[in-house]
């Protein structure tokens, strides 16, 4: 079986957009948000446009295969059989597995249309879309090497773990707000604030926080400003001038020591 190594894989390609904090592209002068799905969407289309396009051999069919993208088309088409549709799950997982890319990107392109409609049902809150976008698919790639490509129902599989972690990353987020402020800004803290108060207040429990050096003041408003006002990851690092890679270690590092600070 031939290995494609000219094809970066899906995870590569998204860390590598995630981790360089190079700017996203403006429109109108609105900054667009960047989707891990959406990227997903055009590495898996760039298969079949490229002067080699993918082709999914299937066990029992002569020929090369149909291109990814007319296999992906079938898969969502109403009137193909379960049948079919087990036949070419099974045939992608099984190359993902044994050979890698670009196979993992093509079966995560095959669950792109299944993975919208799950991040449709993720209730809204605290959560990030891209932080749940990246959540479903990491968990998706690891369900791809866990399962057996003749398992029962191996879509359905892929698609529960998917919704597992968009689930799981919703509501992680929703608790760490509860423990989190309102809103943070630079202004100076006022010692007979902080004392006004024994913890009822969530901004002054991360003051509280800043004060005893629990976390840094940086690190309190990157938790203030992208889990309870909303604001994205991409838009603060434009903002502050950093990459986005910095600010979710830093949010991580807050996170994890305001947990253990509060449990205390």
């Amino acid at each position: 079986m031939a290995v494609f190594v000219h094809h970066r894989s899906l995870l590569e390609a998204f860390m590598h957009r995630r981790v360089s904090g190079s700017p996203e592209p403006e429109r109108a002068g609105v900054r667009e948000f960047f989707s891990p799905l959406d990227e997903l969407d055009r590495v898996f289309l760039r298969l079949g446009q490229e002067g080699r396009p993918v082709r999914l051999p299937l066990p029992d069919e002569e020929g090369p295969g149909l291109e990814v993208g007319e296999l992906r088309v079938e898969l969502a088409h109403p009137a193909t059989s379960p049948e079919r549709r087990a036949h070419i799950w099974s045939s992608a997982v099984a190359r993902a597995r044994q050979g890698g890319e670009p196979w993992v990107t093509v079966v995560a392109g095959f669950a792109v249309p299944v993975l919208r409609r799950v991040l449709s049902r993720v209730p809204r809150g605290k959560v990030e879309r891209g932080e749940v976008e990246q959540e479903m698919l990491a968990a998706l790639t690891a369900a791809v090497r866990s399962l057996n490509p003749s398992a029962p129902q191996l879509d359905r599989e892929l698609f529960r773990a998917a919704d597992r972690a968009a689930h799981r990353a919703a509501y992680a987020a929703t608790r760490r707000a509860h423990h989190t402020v309102h809103a943070l800004d630079d202004r100076p803290m006022d010692p007979a604030l902080l004392r006004a108060s024994e913890g009822e207040d969530e901004y002054l429990v991360l003051w509280r926080a800043v004060e005893d050096k629990v976390v840094t003041r940086r690190q309190a408003q990157v938790v203030a400003l992208t889990r309870l006002n909303g604001e994205s990851m991409t838009a603060l690092a434009h903002e502050w001038r950093v990459s986005r890679r910095q600010l979710y270690r830093l949010r991580e590092q807050a996170e994890t020591r305001l947990a253990e600070h509060l449990a205390s």
